[in-house]
């Protein structure tokens, strides 16, 4: 994802995000912008909601963890 959109242009957007108080931890805004980008392949929202927590190929392009 990083050679798409760079970090730097990423973190522009962050002033701009909702961030709203609830009882998850908050995702940063880069993190769900990959995340959308994802359900872009046909991935329904609560697919995706499981998914990126159980398929490494989707928490490595959203940025969850190292790859």
């Amino acid at each position: 994802m990083g050679w798409v959109i760079p970090s730097s242009k990423l973190a522009l957007m962050e002033p701009h995000y909702l961030k709203r108080s609830t009882a998850r931890a908050p995702i940063g805004g880069a993190t769900m912008l990959q995340i959308h980008f994802i359900q872009w392949f046909g991935v329904s929202d609560p697919a995706m909601a499981e998914s990126v927590s159980d398929v490494p190929l989707y928490l490595g392009f959203a940025g969850l963890v190292a790859t």
